[in-house]
């Protein structure tokens, strides 16, 4: 977000469910051959991770952007 200095969140969060989705694909994956291939399970399994990795997305997205604004008010300040 601080190289990009503007709206950076959509670009993060679609990132970050991009990443997921492959994520989940491959766990589905793996779980065909045993029998117990459920996106729901590895939904829920994965639940907790999957809401504090958004979390933090959400946070370094909006920190970098806070950064990038602060330095360009002290660069034009200059």
């Amino acid at each position: 977000a601080f190289v990009a200095q503007r709206n950076f969140l959509i670009p993060a969060f679609a990132v970050w469910i991009l990443c997921w989705g492959i994520a989940i694909y491959i766990l589905y994956l793996i779980a065909v051959p045993t029998g117990q291939a459920s996106v729901i399970g590895i939904l829920q399994y994965n639940a907790p991770t999957i809401a504090l990795s958004a979390l933090a997305t959400l946070i370094g997205a909006l920190v970098g952007q806070l950064l990038a604004q602060r330095s360009q008010r002290s660069a034009a300040a200059i």
